[in-house]
């Protein structure tokens, strides 16, 4: 198995376990006759002189760092001191955090010079980032919570230390038995702590942390840490997979085209708005089935699928370099991939229906307007030609009325004009 580049681990106090305290002895930082030497400084779980000290010892340490700080003074420790010893007071919880590099790695990546020199202004930046998300994922108060940092280089490889504490709890309460932190010594002679129990349980700020909310601290810090270096490449992949979704088009021209999305659409269900690809997936498998048929056959003939397959093998190179192990990188892409084709297919095959539906009720309008135009312009004719005729009718009879009695009236002349001559 690869070895990580960097790994993160964390423990939590609770408040009057440790006989130093969460704040230490202050003193330590500048009493330089007061740094210890030896072999326990490279166990990050030994504290002798309390967190804050610790972190702070010149001798392993380039300074302490805040949020909002790069560099504090011996008053704000001071200040961060009195914080501490009042969130202990409070009831809360101290977390405490170790992060450590493979050096090689930060070499690679030019975090680390080959003279030692180390870009520490990146890391801290990437350190409020995690940070940030710590907060975010464990909904702790931000305006209530206190954190503070450093790096030290006094082991084989660069690591640091953080310190988180609230002000109020606002953790859960659960029961948990009272535990009192003491001290031993190794076979080797090292100093060594335990926990031994105290009897009775109680409620207590639930102090362990989800394991998701670790894995995002860990991925918002490499992330952030490697997001400029990458960024060229990262949006490489992201444009070949953006184009690969958007050029899958519909209508297709081909038959065979065409007769599998009519056996698409023979599976898919009957209300649209579960046209989407996470629903089709769990109810109606077969549908997902031949959908995913569909964009397979396209992502091959599209020419692109190995160019963007390369980019991720990779990309998951580099984060089987960055986290150990395979963590499956290329295979969720291509799922990812998957799903956004699919809901592209539907959203095509939806659009498509939309405007043949809308055609066909166009056309249905037209021929409904003009049959009915052609209706009543048939009963006007008809209508129009009886009035004519009718019209027409009247008007012929009386004048033949008129020339029958105008024939009849010059016959009537005609005999009493011969009855006067005595013509007859």
């Amino acid at each position: 198995m690869t070895t990580p580049a960097f790994v993160l681990k964390s423990e939590f106090e609770l408040p009057g376990t440790n006989a130093k305290g969460y704040a230490g002895i202050v003193d330590y930082m500048t009493d330089k006759l007061k740094v210890k030497k030896g072999e326990e400084y490279n166990n990050t779980n030994y504290y002798p002189e309390g967190i804050l000290s610790y972190m702070a010892d010149e001798k392993k340490a380039s300074g302490l760092f805040t949020k909002e700080k790069d560099f504090v003074d011996k008053n704000f420790i001071r200040e961060l001191k009195e914080s501490y010893q009042q969130a202990e007071k409070n009831g809360s919880l101290q977390w405490k955090f170790v992060g450590s590099f493979d050096n090689e790695w930060l070499k690679e990546n030019q975090i680390l010079d080959p003279d030692g020199e180390v870009r520490e202004q990146a890391l801290k930046k990437a350190v409020r980032v995690m940070m940030d998300r710590l907060i975010k994922e464990e909904k702790f108060i931000p305006s209530q919570t206190i954190w503070a940092a450093s790096f030290h280089h006094n082991t084989d490889n660069l690591h640091f230390h953080i310190s988180l504490v609230e002000k109020e709890n606002s953790r859960e309460l659960v029961k948990r038995r009272q535990k009192k932190i003491e001290k031993s010594l190794s076979p080797a002679g090292m100093q060594i702590r335990f926990y031994r129990d105290q009897g009775d349980a109680c409620l207590q700020p639930k102090g362990k942390l989800k394991q998701a909310t670790l894995e995002k601290m860990k991925s918002s810090f490499l992330n952030e840490l490697t997001r400029t270096s990458r960024k060229q490449f990262l949006e490489r992949q992201t444009t070949l997979r953006d184009h690969l979704v958007h050029e899958l088009q519909l209508p297709q021209e081909t038959i065979a085209q065409k007769r599998e999305l009519f056996r698409i659409l023979q599976t898919l269900p009957e209300d649209k708005k579960k046209w989407q690809y996470k629903t089709i997936s769990r109810e109606h498998p077969i549908a997902k089935e031949r959908i995913d048929s569909y964009t397979q056959r396209y992502l091959h003939d599209s020419g692109k699928k190995i160019t963007f397959q390369r980019v991720l093998e990779e990309e998951a190179r580099f984060r089987e370099r960055l986290y150990g192990g395979n963590h499956n990188y290329k295979q969720n892409q291509m799922a990812d991939l998957e799903y956004r084709l699919g809901n592209r297919l539907l959203k095509e095959l939806k659009v498509q229906l939309e405007e043949k539906n809308e055609l066909r009720s166009v056309s249905r309008t037209l021929q409904k307007n003009q049959k009915e135009n052609v209706t009543n312009a048939i009963r006007f004719t008809l209508r129009d030609r009886r009035r004519l005729d009718r019209a027409m009718g009247d008007t012929y009879q009386k004048k033949l009325n008129l020339l029958y009695y105008e024939q009849n009236e010059r016959e009537a002349e005609y005999v009493r004009h011969r009855q006067e001559y005595g013509l007859e």
